[in-house]
């Protein structure tokens, strides 16, 4: 399991940008056709990709993001 999250987070760019149009776009349909908790459930997942990419940021980019998640999961 900790390899694939090291996996993820040195490629979030890939996967976290397109999960955030695709998502946002089907949140902004479901909230317009007042299926509130569908378009939550899509917004809270965009949120979790923008926080992914800011984390993938902050860190410094792919290698530095996983060594950072591995040393903090090493340190727990």
């Amino acid at each position: 399991m900790l390899d694939f999250i090291r996996f993820a987070l040195s490629h979030t760019p890939f996967w976290a940008i397109p999960v955030m149009i695709i998502c946002g776009e089907f949140g902004y349909i479901f909230w317009l056709k007042s299926f509130r908790t569908v378009a939550m459930i899509n917004f809270a997942i965009v949120f979790l990709s923008f926080i992914t990419i800011v984390y993938y940021i902050w860190s410094g980019g792919s290698d530095a993001a996983a060594q950072t998640f591995s040393l903090w999961y090493k340190s727990l």
